[in-house]
């Protein structure tokens, strides 16, 4: 539907990192990223603005943009030394938590010359940690924002800013301090881009093989047993249901992302011929865009078992449901927020351990004993989904 306003809200900083769907290493946040910007894109602005360095990033974002957009469309460049500029479109999005630091480079032009609002995925980091405690330090105004995709991050962030004003209180008797805006915005899909045709779904099943009465079961996303979800459940689950089923209905089950590395692409492929033989595996790389639609088309049931501290949101499941597949998804952070039990899909219970346990991990993590890797990956063993 076209847009009636004239200006996109907020000028938006660009990072080639924070859009870029066509790396080696795809993540959420990216995914999301462009998102945005194609949503922007897509509503028939008269004028959209970006925030950027230099000429270079302006060429990028003309690449970027062009092809999304609707009509012809003004594109205006907010100048790196003079943000103050992004007035007229209310003020700056950046797509990172860091909006602390750039309070202090707004003091310059007056707090009240344009807002300045972030956004974080991922809490679990020392970096996202000392950033928003940082920001009881920095001259946010309530005019600013940092904006939680889900409860669970809104959550994590309010933990972490209470120990830090009891903190401030303690050590200077800090009593004047303002808290930050964080609004909960989930994240959003294009309802569009989801919906397929019989012929894409028989193209994608004929391609792998999978008859009529066979059942595609999809997983979408990193495939990383120590920072998304470990197979394990997964395969020793289906294996189950394909002996339960019987040789005449076999079970498909499509891993369409990509692998960090080799190493870890091998374990997956290893351990699937030990633990799930009786599964016929398909890998894809979900980097393309084409493939991971395709690939969707095909299935008849998502299934995510995410066992991570990073997985705050989860933009799959959506996908998933927004192509009418029914889901399967572990009962664990954000997932919880998209998914409602039996009428979305099927909530999977999942624990860890009692509020106090586990400090020391966090211990070691914080004085750099473990990279966040090796933290991660041993909070992913406290925690467990019921097979």
């Amino acid at each position: 539907m076209p847009n009636n306003k004239k200006s996109s809200p907020w000028s938006i900083l660009f990072q080639p990192d924070a859009f870029n769907m066509s790396g080696e290493r795809l993540m959420g946040r990216q995914a999301a990223g462009y998102s945005y910007v194609k949503g922007v894109a897509s509503l028939g602005f008269d004028k959209i603005s970006f925030y950027t360095k230099n000429l270079t990033d302006r060429e990028k974002v003309t690449n970027l943009i062009q092809p999304l957009l609707t009509k012809k469309t003004d594109i205006q460049w907010v100048p790196w030394d003079e943000p103050h500029k992004s007035q007229e479109f209310g003020g700056i999005f950046f797509p990172e938590p860091k909006i602390g630091i750039q309070s202090l480079f707004r003091t310059k032009f007056g707090h009240n010359a344009y807002s300045l609002v972030g956004i974080t995925h991922t809490t679990a980091s020392d970096s996202v940690i000392d950033t928003v405690s940082d920001f009881l330090v920095k001259p946010l105004r309530p005019w600013d924002a940092l904006i939680c995709t889900s409860k669970s991050v809104k959550s994590t962030l309010d933990t972490i800013i209470e120990n830090q004003k009891e903190f401030l209180k303690s050590e200077i008797n800090a009593n004047k301090i303002n808290d930050p805006l964080l609004p909960i915005i989930p994240l959003g899909i294009n309802n569009d881009e989801f919906i397929y045709d019989d012929a894409l779904r028989e193209e994608g099943r004929s391609e792998m093989n999978i008859n009529e009465d066979d059942i595609g079961i999809i997983f979408v996303g990193r495939l990383s047993f120590h920072a998304k979800s470990h197979h394990y459940p997964m395969f020793h689950s289906l294996n189950e249901l394909a002996k339960e089923i019987g040789p005449d209905k076999k079970i498909h089950l499509i891993l369409t992302g990509w692998f960090g590395n080799d190493n870890i692409k091998n374990v997956y492929i290893e351990e699937h011929r030990i633990i799930a033989p009786n599964v016929v595996l398909h890998i894809a790389d979900g980097r393309n865009q084409d493939i991971k639609h395709k690939t969707i088309a095909a299935s008849d049931i998502f299934l995510s078992l995410s066992d991570n501290v990073q997985e705050t949101f989860g933009l799959t499941p959506l996908e998933a449901m927004s192509a009418g597949l029914p889901v399967i998804v572990s009962d664990w952070n954000g997932y919880r927020e998209t998914v409602r039990d039996k009428k979305d899909g099927f909530m999977i219970p999942t624990k860890t351990l009692a509020n106090g346990n586990g400090q020391d991990l966090i211990d070691n993590y914080r004085k750099g004993v473990y990279t966040y890797d090796y933290y991660i990956g041993y909070l992913s063993q406290i925690i467990s989904v019921d097979i």
